[in-house]
């Protein structure tokens, strides 16, 4: 694991990025995950260990530009990986 550190609201925290797998509808998503501030990133690196397609990458392109834009979306995802 790599840490990183940000200076938020003058406390001092300590966020990760590290590689994750997940479970879902009988499938393995192999995953990077980055703590920030306000919610952890993920970032599709395979799927049954295989490279994500083009659709999936797109689908992960698409996602995290919603991030960005929508804070309700950050909560949402959130929310559903159950970090």
């Amino acid at each position: 694991m790599r840490a990183t550190t940000s200076y938020s609201s003058a406390k001092r925290r300590t966020l990760w990025s590290y590689v994750a797998e997940r479970h879902s509808n009988d499938h393995v998503f192999r995953e990077q995950v980055i703590e920030t501030v306000e919610v952890p990133v993920r970032h599709l690196l395979a799927v049954d260990g295989n490279p994500p397609t083009s659709a999936q990458l797109k689908e992960e392109k698409d996602r995290h530009q919603e991030l960005l834009k929508n804070a309700s979306r950050r909560q949402r995802d959130l929310e559903t990986t159950g970090q």
